[in-house]
């Protein structure tokens, strides 16, 4: 978190939430290669970019004109997906193998990233900044 607090500070929070986006994708990739001596960087760039990212995404939205209202509902699309997504993972390694659980991770994230370029365009103006006092 206090990474995404100095990103966001010297940067952007959109460019805080790509980047984040993109090191869980990368991450991903590395679970998908199988090697055991992948396992614990792949762990170490997820978590780190987990961990980066929420702060990054809930501070975009908190500048945002209505605030208040976006980081809820942005923490309740977070609390969701941390509900379903090891729900619906277990269904599928359960069905299936692992490596079934990780590219379906993988294509969400893309959609992820793809959403959240899209959302955060800087001409897009859906959440415009919140006016100063």
């Amino acid at each position: 978190a206090l990474c995404a607090t100095a990103w966001s500070l010297r940067f952007d929070d959109r460019t805080g939430i790509h980047l984040g986006i993109a090191l869980i994708i990368a991450a991903n990739l590395l679970f998908l290669a199988g090697s055991a001596s992948l396992f614990l960087p792949a762990i170490l760039v997820m978590n780190f970019a987990i961990m980066f990212v929420v702060p990054a995404y809930l501070g975009y939205l908190a500048k945002r004109r209505a605030g208040e209202d976006a980081v809820t509902l942005g923490t309740l699309g977070l609390n969701i997906g941390l509900a379903a997504g090891p729900a619906l993972g277990s269904g599928l390694v359960a069905n299936g193998n692992y490596r079934t659980a990780l590219l379906a991770c993988l294509v969400c994230f893309l959609f992820a990233f793809c959403l959240a370029i899209a959302g955060t365009w800087p001409d897009r103006g859906r959440l415009p900044l919140a006016k100063e006092q």
